[in-house]
């Protein structure tokens, strides 16, 4: 990236990192870009104590982050089950605007907020607005509207994008065709892209056919990215509903395990679901039907 390309991008973002400001904007902390803590002050001080003081932690609105700001943090986090750090960052400012987690599902639709996603354990990427919107879309477009089905869909995701972080497989850098510096496995380029990282060639052509768009594998070193960033809902509802057929082949009133197990066999391929889902994907399960009751 050169910097007449970083500029442009800039004057839609904002400026991008450059550490912590001691005068945080809301703007930067609802991106995960910055965060606020013991001293800092400003507009956006003032924001998250308005927040508070609305919730019924604070009994004033205040321009600095003092001791008495710092201890109503802690006891918003600590209520709403999340890590106790007095610092407000991306997950907690989510939570703090969108603090309720009823009428989740009503009617057959799903809508999702960014303070839900939070608590159950999202951040980074799928806390941002856009894709906010695309994981409410993936469900509501792909028949993902039962309590069952959007808890497993979910605990998927989580584990698929690493808590939300990742919609590109670990550490592929756009255009190379590498992880992490070395070759993307045995099938690269076609890393794991979108909410339930669609991988592998075959799977991406059937894709392209499906959307129209030859983009989606072709050329090969750029296909992960535009899943990604275009098709990371329709990916994962094409793959649940129809490539997978998740939706049709599990049983949704077996139990928690049985679920569990055919949903993460489907997705994963693993040769062993029964030991995935219990040892690595369940917890995400548990904490999302904490939340989502």
């Amino acid at each position: 990236m050169d910097k007449q390309t970083l500029t442009s991008i800039e004057r839609s973002t904002g400026t991008l990192y450059e550490g912590h400001s001691t005068t945080p904007s809301i703007n930067h902390i609802s991106k995960g870009l910055d965060y606020a803590k013991l001293g800092d002050t400003g507009s956006g001080i003032k924001t998250i104590t308005s927040k508070l003081k609305t919730l019924g932690f604070l009994t004033t609105t205040k321009t600095t982050f003092d001791d008495s700001v710092k201890t109503a943090v802690g006891k918003f986090q600590k209520q709403n089950g999340l890590t106790v750090d007095y610092t407000v960052g991306q997950v907690t400012y989510a939570v703090l605007l969108y603090p309720s987690t009823d009428n989740w599902l009503s009617n057959g639709r799903v809508k999702l907020t960014s303070g839900m996603l939070a608590r159950c354990g999202f951040n980074c990427t799928l806390l941002l607005p856009t894709f906010v919107s695309k994981m409410n879309l993936a469900m509501n477009n792909y028949g993902i509207n039962t309590k069952v089905k959007v808890r497993h869909f979910l605990t998927q995701v989580c584990a698929e994008t690493s808590n939300g972080y990742g919609i590109l497989e670990g550490g592929y850098k756009a255009g190379d065709g590498v992880y992490n510096g070395n070759t993307l496995r045995s099938y690269s380029p076609f890393g794991g892209a979108g909410f339930l990282h669609l991988t592998h060639s075959a799977t991406y052509k059937k894709f392209g056919a499906k959307m129209g768009d030859t983009k989606i594998y072709n050329p090969e070193k750029y296909a992960m990215q535009h899943v990604a960033t275009a098709y990371s809902d329709k990916s994962a509802g094409w793959f649940w509903r129809d490539e997978g057929k998740i939706d049709s082949k599990v049983d949704w009133t077996g139990s928690v395990d049985t679920i569990g197990t055919e949903v993460t066999r489907i997705i994963t391929g693993s040769p062993n679901p029964a030991t995935k889902w219990a040892n690595e994907r369940k917890k995400y399960y548990n904490i999302i039907c904490g939340v989502l009751l």
